[in-house]
């Protein structure tokens, strides 16, 4: 996307980039993100099964005839708490795409990630227990770190969102 460059972190109203960490849970069917230099947002994400790809603006043809190389959908809640307010929950009205296995870029309309390094076995263990505690019981997760840009016009208010999942801002603030 343009005007956010790679190790720029940039925030307005509309816009938010800059590095983050995603720690995948071992099924890979969630996950929960952390800006490195803004402390008062964070991700967390669900996988979605989508019965009409059109409608979200993806193309099976253009992703190959392999099960391997098809996309994996999230439905994504971007998080916010400032300090001495309750949590935010902005809801994406649309979902991302991850694709390119453990070394994962994500895509949507407003939202794009890549990975720059990706995190296995012991060396994920230990950062998930250290920056997502909720996340220990994890066995096997995936720590993907790199650059992400989002646009906030392609999310849902937080008073007119539905709840991403019953807890989610809550669980993820409690530490």
């Amino acid at each position: 996307m343009a005007g956010c460059e790679a190790g720029v972190v940039a925030s307005t109203d509309e816009r938010v980039c800059g590095q983050v960490v995603l720690a995948f849970a071992s099924s890979r069917a969630w996950f929960q993100g952390r800006f490195s230099t803004e402390p008062h947002r964070s991700l967390f994400a669900t996988r979605e099964e989508l019965e009409d790809w059109d409608a979200e603006g993806f193309h099976k043809c253009c992703y190959g005839h392999n099960p391997l190389e098809l996309p994996t959908f999230f439905r994504l809640t971007l998080i916010e708490q400032l300090p001495g307010t309750q949590p935010a929950d902005w809801v994406s009205r649309g979902v991302v795409a991850m694709t390119n296995g453990d070394n994962a870029i994500l895509q949507g309309q407003g939202f794009d990630f890549t990975t720059d390094e990706f995190l296995v076995d012991d060396e994920a263990r230990a950062l998930v227990a250290a920056a997502f505690p909720n996340m220990a019981t994890q066995t096997e997760p995936l720590v993907c770190i790199g650059h992400l840009e989002l646009h906030k016009k392609h999310f849902e208010p937080p008073a007119t969102a539905p709840p991403a999942k019953p807890g989610v801002a809550a669980a993820l603030w409690d530490e």
